[in-house]
């Protein structure tokens, strides 16, 4: 999700951990408008020093970098990027060429050459998926809201150096509730909380530190209406990565305001599937769409911060103050209403993208990731791939075995 301190965490990392005295290199960049992953290594190392200038072409790009710690056994180069969603989706559509090619970097330098890529929702997606390129770099980590712990330092560790306590422990306790843990609206919160207190402290006053701050004190912030205003704003700025997020997070407040979800219980996926199909039937009723592909969105929502639950249990808003953010039944009622009708192009995902294969009758499989996925599980049982020559049903089994190369020692096709 934004604002959840995915960059700040990347950045902490290069201020803590690049010693190029050490042959230690810890290089950021901001990848956000960038789909050529070797010109932005070339460039990164460039500037520090680690390539010349005169190295041009992928294939040279890869080469020399190989060749550099090669000639410095002790050198490793970590390339931390971030907002990586639109360079994974343009090398989705080519069978994820550039990171095959990274991934092949890495293990022929026995990692001392490494990247983390870093992103929202796309990041995320993609990952899921385990016979692709991704699978190779290492277990993901999901960026979400803070723990209830890590949460209270971050309320409690500023406001004390600033000369302010609570009246009792639960007032922190509240904040954290009402901000749903999540960082940013922490410090949107305790920032205009210390505006209202430092406006009770203009002029003469017999107060010294530490300030105590009251029931009242954050009952007028949670009051704001520009708080509120910038809370909802941050909202938004989450589930407007995709307008399925979107679509469900208003969905779900619905039903919670309605009663179909209970005191601790949750929404079905089929439950909610159908649901969806006869509400926006563009985004969820055409081919392929299915409870496994909207189980990938809901737990992303999870991932997100917005929704708790999983498969088993069924879904739920995170928190009632999520429903806050949200708005009351008739703004929940005209926000729906806005995407009947409403057409859907769909950004790459594992559902539609393919895997390129070697040279051959065709270029591309005639399976997708997730039913490559589907088919190549280590479980008990009998899938049955219905098909036609018109659909390359005799491709399948160059398909099959192409994806079980993919994984060695996990899969095998006889």
């Amino acid at each position: 999700g934004r604002q959840l301190g995915k960059s700040a965490l990347l950045q902490q990392v290069t201020r803590k951990y690049h010693a190029p005295e050490s042959d230690r290199f810890v290089l950021y960049d901001g990848a956000k408008h960038t789909t050529d992953l070797w010109e932005l290594f070339k460039t990164l190392l460039v500037r520090n020093a680690l390539l010349p200038k005169r190295v041009s072409a992928t294939a040279r790009v890869k080469s020399a970098i190989a060749d550099m710690l090669k000639e410095n056994p002790s050198r490793r180069v970590v390339v931390l990027l971030d907002e990586c969603d639109q360079l994974l989706n343009a090398d989705a559509k080519n069978g994820f060429e550039q990171i095959s090619g990274v991934r092949d970097l890495m293990t022929e330098t026995g990692r001392r050459f490494k990247v983390v890529f870093t992103g929202l929702h796309s990041v995320q997606r993609f990952q899921r998926i385990p016979n692709q390129p991704l699978a190779h770099f290492g277990d993901p980590l999901c960026i979400g809201p803070l723990s209830s712990c890590a949460g209270m330092r971050l309320i409690l560790e500023p406001l004390a150096t600033l000369g302010y306590r609570f009246a009792s422990p639960e007032l922190a306790q509240r904040i954290l509730a009402l901000t749903n843990c999540h960082p940013s609206l922490i410090q949107l919160f305790c920032r205009e909380l210390v505006g209202k207190m430092a406006e009770r402290q203009v002029g003469p006053t017999t107060e010294t530190p530490p300030f105590e701050i009251g029931e009242e004190q954050i009952a007028q912030i949670y009051r704001s209406v520009d708080l509120g205003r910038k809370m909802r704003e941050r909202f938004d700025w989450t589930v407007d990565l995709d307008p399925r997020y979107r679509f469900l997070g208003y969905a779900f407040a619905l039903f919670e305001h309605e009663g179909y979800i209970g005191d601790g219980g949750g929404m079905g996926v089929g439950e909610t599937l159908a649901w969806a199909k006869s509400f926006w039937p563009q985004a969820f009723d055409h081919p392929g769409t299915n409870e496994d592909e909207l189980t990938g969105l809901l737990d992303e929502m999870v991932g997100l911060g917005i929704f708790v639950g999983s498969p088993s249990i069924g879904y739920r808003l995170r928190s009632p103050n999520v429903l806050r953010l949200i708005g009351g039944h008739d703004d929940i009622g005209r926000e729906l209403d806005r995407f009947k009708g409403e057409p859907f192009a769909p950004e790459p995902e594992p559902s539609v993208v393919r895997r390129i294969l070697p040279p051959g009758r065709n270029p591309a499989s005639v399976l997708t990731l997730e039913q490559e996925t589907r088919l190549c599980q280590r479980q008990r049982g009998v899938d049955i791939v219905i098909g036609s020559p018109a659909l390359g049903i005799e491709e399948v089994e160059v398909a099959l075995r192409n994806a079980c190369d993919a994984r060695p020692g996990e899969v095998s096709l006889r």
